[in-house]
């Protein structure tokens, strides 16, 4: 059963502000019902984070097929307000995605 709600966010630049200066964000382009079907934890890998290393870590979580739509390595993924970067994107038979993610060390608040 897919409990998790997951966020999938995409990279758009060329945005106008209120002020009519150019930016460039992450924009929300779909949300999705996902299970987590393992965590890894990478065994002496390391990476560097504002502060200090942290460990890397690994989650695959799993959403239905959208018909018109797949999630992409240029999208990250947001659950429980931690940013993952996806690594790799399965399509499992036109069912569902088996989507690989890396956790940054960042959250939506930093």
């Amino acid at each position: 059963m897919k409990t998790e709600r997951i966020i999938f966010e995409k990279y758009v630049s060329g945005l106008i502000d209120d002020e009519g200066v150019e930016t460039s964000e992450w924009v929300e382009d779909r949300k999705a019902w996902a299970k987590i079907l393992k965590r890894r934890f990478s065994q002496g890998s390391q990476r560097q984070v504002t502060g200090g290393a942290a460990e890397i870590i690994t989650d695959v979580f799993v959403i239905n097929f959208v018909p018109g739509w797949t999630p992409t390595t240029a999208h990250r993924l947001i659950h429980k307000g931690e940013i993952y970067d996806i690594e790799s994107v399965e399509n499992v038979g036109n069912l569902e995605f088996e989507i690989r993610a890396t956790r940054t060390g960042r959250t939506l608040a930093t």
